[in-house]
């Protein structure tokens, strides 16, 4: 079975991958750990790809993540935003696993290069 993982975004801007268990898969216990409480998953504008986020974050007042707001894009409600860390991780059915980690370096280079591109038009990811 080839290399899984799951790609972490965090509110600073910085993208990790993340390895998952020797199947692929992630534990609902990871998840929550990762995003640092209950988990809600968002759809992404990557092709049956999902987010995983914090379901209180904004309750609980964590910082805005304007990479992860990017990601989310036409999947979410219109004026919606991700705060806190955020995870991509894929669908199988009915489970969330992880990325082969070839395509998870091709995501990752993807979102780097929107990123540069954004502040060269003079936005910014603090």
């Amino acid at each position: 079975m080839k290399e899984k993982v799951y790609i972490k975004i965090r509110p600073s801007g910085e993208i990790s991958n993340c390895p998952c268990g020797d199947d692929g898969s992630i534990t609902l216990e990871e998840m929550q750990e990762a995003v640092g409480g209950y988990i809600e998953v968002v759809r992404s504008a990557f092709d049956r790809l999902v987010m995983i986020v914090n379901e209180e974050g904004k309750l609980r007042g964590l910082p805005y993540n304007p990479t992860a707001t990017a990601i989310m894009g036409v999947g979410g409600l219109p004026g919606d935003y991700i705060v806190g860390t955020a995870l991509l991780v894929s669908e199988s059915g009915e489970d969330l696993v992880g990325i082969i980690l070839s395509a998870a370096e091709n995501i990752a280079a993807q979102i780097r290069h929107a990123q540069i591109e954004d502040i060269r038009a003079g936005g910014s990811h603090e």
